[in-house]
């Protein structure tokens, strides 16, 4: 169906996120963990959301927004070779994107 595939989403956001629970181990190594791991953290934070939000962001305005509720698998590559290039898809799908 058409619906969310929430054990899809799930399992991608704990990988995604899975790294965070490992800093903890390193704690002894900075010099003020107090100061600088929350620091870390909401920056981390903060860039890779960016690196997820940005171009998808940039598809969706590109793309008609007639097309939005139909978005699926693959359309923001759709979308990127229709606007940039075919070279763009291919490198995303290269780097593992």
């Amino acid at each position: 169906g058409g619906g969310v595939r929430w054990g899809t989403y799930l399992a991608l956001l704990l990988w995604n996120t899975s790294g965070y629970d490992s800093v903890g181990a390193l704690a002894s190594e900075v010099e003020n963990p107090g100061r600088d791991y929350p620091r870390a953290m909401v920056g981390s934070i903060v860039l890779i959301s960016l690196v997820y939000l940005l171009p998808v962001s940039v598809g969706v305005s590109l793309d008609a927004a007639a097309n939005l509720p139909t978005w699926t698998d693959g359309t923001l590559a759709r979308v990127a070779s229709d606007y940039v290039g075919e070279w763009l898809p291919q490198w995303g799908s290269l780097r593992g994107g």
